[in-house]
């Protein structure tokens, strides 16, 4: 991998050709991403590597308090909506925690740190039509200095309106041999690891 890639990124395993992407867009962002990919194939440790990419002070050096909160999903900087239910819902105002307009809100304060804003959606295609339209409306007008990163194992079902307002990085199922020697490292042994990896089509998760 390019020696240009942010050490916080090359730490992604597998998945040379996102990271390659997400590496390149560090400097002058996108203001929205949508990270795709099944379960178990890096994406969310993708969003994590590139979230501190975009936060830390020297482009993601991997080590630093930045990197490190961001990696944890705990920067000040960093609001993270992710279901607790079936479907992401409206809400009924900015203090609708875990909502649409609960994101939207957030999305238009002043950040609690200097920088960037990172507003993360996980599972973007569990966003009800009325959550996607409040969604959609700061995409179109995004407040400064802010990126939003959702993620998806089934953007298809995300809004059309939502989808084309991000970048697409996709994150292919890990291929079987990759999986079978991260296995094996872990001492399982290659016969088993290789029947696992097939059953599992590629999910290390």
């Amino acid at each position: 991998m390019s020696q240009a890639v942010p050490p916080v990124i090359a730490s992604v395993p597998g998945q040379d050709q996102a990271t390659l992407f997400l590496a390149g867009a560090t400097e002058r962002p996108h203001h929205a991403y949508l990270l795709t990919g099944p379960e178990g194939s890096g994406k969310r440790l993708g969003m994590r590597a590139f979230a501190a990419a975009l936060l830390c002070a020297d482009g993601g050096c991997g080590s630093c308090r930045a990197c490190r909160l961001a990696l944890g999903e705990r920067h000040p900087n960093m609001l993270v909506l992710e279901p607790t239910g079936p479907d992401i819902l409206v809400g009924r105002d900015s203090g609708d925690f875990n909502t649409a307009r609960w994101l939207a809100g957030r999305a238009h304060l002043t950040a609690p740190e200097p920088g960037r804003k990172l507003m993360v959606v996980i599972q973007a295609d569990r966003l009800r039509i009325e959550a996607a339209d409040v969604l959609l409306k700061v995409l179109e007008e995004p407040p400064p200095d802010t990126i939003f990163l959702l993620l998806s194992a089934r953007p298809d079902e995300i809004p059309d309106t939502v989808r084309s307002r991000c970048q697409e990085v996709a994150f292919p199922p890990l291929t079987e041999e990759f999986a079978v020697g991260t296995l094996v490292g872990e001492g399982i042994p290659e016969n088993r690891a290789r029947l696992a990896c097939r059953l599992a089509g590629g999910n290390l998760g």
